[in-house]
């Protein structure tokens, strides 16, 4: 906290406690349990003081943010209480996905009618014919996302990491990622060169992204 960067300037004791509460965090964010812990960690804070005139036992409080349950919490990250709140039905030829999240139900509902709107305006059905009769009564209106949407190309991501959270939970390895290349032009010659997704990051997936046609690099192509 700088005054710098148009914050508050904290005292020593917090300068202190939000240094240890990122290396109590480690890799996760830091919630309000990592900056407890780390300002009780200073015995001589106003904070540590505070505490103690009340009577609390702070070796005991440490141990109960230290095992600190985040479920329900605000310190719970959305996407792990929407997988809380998530179900997989298995039937012999189709998996369905359950979510009960408010959250995630929300959106759902707001790309429904999003894409209900769409069709509405143009005057077409699902199919692509002109919405007639009784297709074309609201009683009557889609209340099915379809992955094959031009707009919905992230549910290959879905799917991606549906399979390997599935094939975990058998206990089998993971599918390994598809090997992605390019094929370029050598500078200075007419020599074609092959280069690897392991050492050029910025290489385009061919199922999703293409190079600008004026691009040096080269077409993107998959082996």
């Amino acid at each position: 906290m700088t005054a710098e960067a148009g914050l508050t300037r904290g005292t020593p004791a917090v300068e202190a406690a939000l240094q240890q509460a990122a290396t109590l965090a480690g890799a996760l964010p830091v919630g309000s349990h990592h900056l407890l812990l780390a300002a009780l960690n200073d015995t001589d804070s106003a904070a540590s003081s505070a505490l103690s005139s009340l009577g609390v036992d702070l070796d005991e409080l440490r141990e109960k943010l230290r095992s600190a349950n985040l479920a329900g919490t605000s310190d719970e990250l959305p996407q792990e209480a929407g997988r809380r709140q998530m179900t997989i039905e298995v039937s012999d030829e189709m998996l369905t996905i359950v979510l009960t999240d408010p959250v995630i139900v929300k959106a759902g509902k707001d790309a429904l009618r999003f894409g209900n709107a769409g069709q509405a305006g143009t005057g077409e059905a699902e199919d692509g014919e002109p919405a007639t009769g009784e297709s074309a009564s609201p009683a009557a209106t889609s209340r099915v996302i379809r992955g094959d949407h031009p707009a919905a190309a992230g549910l290959a991501d879905v799917w991606v990491e549906l399979r390997k959270t599935l094939a975990t939970l058998a206990g089998v390895p993971a599918p390994p990622p598809r090997r992605r290349t390019r094929v370029v032009r050598h500078p200075g010659s007419s020599k074609l060169i092959a280069e690897s997704a392991a050492d050029h990051p910025d290489i385009a997936d061919p199922a999703t992204d293409t190079l600008a046609p004026d691009d040096p690099r080269g077409e993107a192509a998959s082996s």
